[in-house]
């Protein structure tokens, strides 16, 4: 990103550049600019391209009372710790729970953290706060 004549590095790491794209998470003035990128669904934690992508887990808890399709999840990843052991990386998992909340159905969003010996990565952030998403938007 091009800031006046002072160049700012937009995405630190590319995994899968060929799938890899970015979005605008909320409205066009407060949205938060975000990379995504669809993934295969992994057997187990060793299930990954070496150096390209990681394995984590995504629990999705239905609380309301009728049947809900989720066709995609979006999240803050800097609440998830990344784990490596050679070429190979798990991240801590997340839980999706859709409830209701006043009049609303959102999606609750937590951090579900990974019992590994595997190397943690350094953090390089403070975490996020709570996530929550009214459902509908994408």
């Amino acid at each position: 990103m091009v800031n006046d004549s002072k160049k700012e590095s937009l995405d630190w790491i590319t995994c899968n550049p060929q799938n890899s794209r970015f979005g605008l998470y909320g409205s066009p003035d407060t949205g938060t600019l975000c990379k995504f990128a669809e993934v295969t669904l992994a057997n187990d934690y060793s299930d990954s391209t070496p150096y390209v992508d990681g394995v984590m887990k995504v629990i999705v808890e239905n609380n309301l009372d009728f049947g809900k399709t989720v066709s995609k999840v979006i999240f803050p990843i800097t609440d998830n710790s990344l784990y490596y052991e050679d070429s190979k990386s798990i991240l801590d998992g997340i839980k999706v729970t859709l409830k209701k909340r006043a009049l609303v159905n959102i999606a609750d969003v937590q951090t579900d953290s990974v019992q590994t010996d595997w190397t943690a990565s350094p953090t390089w952030e403070a975490s996020t706060s709570k996530t929550t998403m009214e459902m509908g938007l994408e």
